[in-house]
């Protein structure tokens, strides 16, 4: 996971972004967030410059043993979400902001509340003809239920006009989505953790969020009213709130 110098001074943050981001997308969120933290920004495997080609779980897990602190509080961000949730604790975290994203992403064994496998399965062979219009329409998606959901994906558009990651490290990151299941590991993670979900996010649910907040030790669900799948560009003042919430903990 490649990561970049840091910035600020205080707590140490770490960021991890979306499928088909890069630490771009957050960057002006990261550099307000100097003021008070220790931001260190990640890319994902296989997106923006690093080089790995899957998401290969045991790598990760020595790469952060080796590159991030211990004792950090992880922002993570959709598929970001899913990997602070799964490999927060190998660093031992002091808490977890999880935003717009759950420990399983997709319907299946008992889990209804997530993406239709076949949707994800239709994204991978559209990238066998081409990235462009894959992104185009996740981009449309994410932008389909109103509120502040178009504004959002606006200004992510402006950040991340193209995606971060060729052919190869999109396949990889929907592979992860398609098969990842963390539901088993949740109620087991006593780290101070902060889920926070879009009303109207079109891939993710909020009750089901609550629903897995609720069976942690220390977990709380806010549902952001109006927001999408990106609301650090609509309500990064709850966002905040529930950092300096966590920092208040350390």
């Amino acid at each position: 996971m490649r990561s970049y110098p840091t910035l600020g001074r205080g707590p140490d943050l770490i960021m991890l972004p979306g499928w088909g981001m890069s630490a771009v997308v957050w960057r002006d969120w990261a550099e307000a967030l100097a003021g008070e933290w220790c931001v260190h920004l990640f890319e994902l495997p296989g997106h923006a410059g690093d080089p790995a080609e899957d998401f290969d779980v045991a790598t990760l897990r020595a790469q952060l043993i080796e590159s991030a602190p211990a004792g950090a509080v992880w922002v993570g961000w959709s598929l970001g979400g899913m990997l602070s949730l799964q490999l927060a604790h190998e660093t031992a975290a002091a808490g977890m902001c999880l935003m717009a994203t759950s420990p399983r992403f997709c319907t299946g064994d008992g889990w209804s509340a997530g993406v239709d496998p076949a949707a994800l399965r239709a994204m991978q062979a559209g990238l066998e003809q081409g990235v462009e219009r894959v992104w185009r329409e996740f981009l449309g998606l994410l932008g389909s239920r109103g509120g502040t959901a178009r504004a959002e994906v606006k200004a992510l558009r402006y950040r991340q006009p193209t995606p971060a990651a060729g052919a190869t490290g999109l396949q990889a990151g929907l592979r992860y989505l398609l098969t990842t299941d963390l539901r088993s590991m949740v109620a087991r993670i006593e780290t101070p953790t902060r889920w926070l979900v879009g009303e109207l996010d079109p891939l993710i649910s909020p009750a089901a969020v609550e629903g897995v907040a609720s069976s942690m030790v220390a977990a709380k669900a806010t549902c952001l009213l109006g927001a999408g799948h990106v609301p650090f560009y609509s309500h990064r003042a709850e966002l905040d709130a529930a950092l300096a919430e966590l920092r208040r903990m350390l």
